[in-house]
This record gives structure tokens, sequence and C-alpha cells, in this order.
């Protein structure tokens, strides 16, 4: 999966999809902070869906203008 701002690729990231035990009540992202200071994209939810993204060793870095 490619993520971009405008027409810039800020982040590439393998994923898989993974079955939820219900539909998600809301759309989130999950993520966790790095050691370094980056956030590590975890997963993706989409209200009212039972599936979501789970990715892969995805990090986001700070995008400079």
């Amino acid at each position: 999966m490619v993520f971009v701002q405008g027409k810039r690729e800020v982040l590439k990231a393998t994923y898989s999809v993974a079955r939820l035990d219900k539909e998600a009540a809301s759309s989130v992202v999950v993520s966790s902070l790095g050691n370094d200071g980056s956030f590590l994209l975890k997963r993706i939810e989409f209200k009212g869906k039972n599936t979501a993204f789970v990715f892969e060793n995805a990090v986001a870095k700070l995008i400079a203008k």
C-alpha cells in the first residue's frame, strides 16, 4: 500500500487483512511511537467493517515541506 500527500509518496508498506471479532464501532488508525520519534503504523480499522489492514514494519517519518 502506498500513502501519498498530493503527488508525493510519504509511506509505502506491506500489509495483511485481518478479520475482527465484530464490526469496528469507528474508523481508527493504531500506531505506536518508535525509539527515534517516528510513528510505527500498526493497523487501520474502518467503521462498520469486520476486517482491518495490519501493517508490518511501516514507519511514518516527519514530512518536510
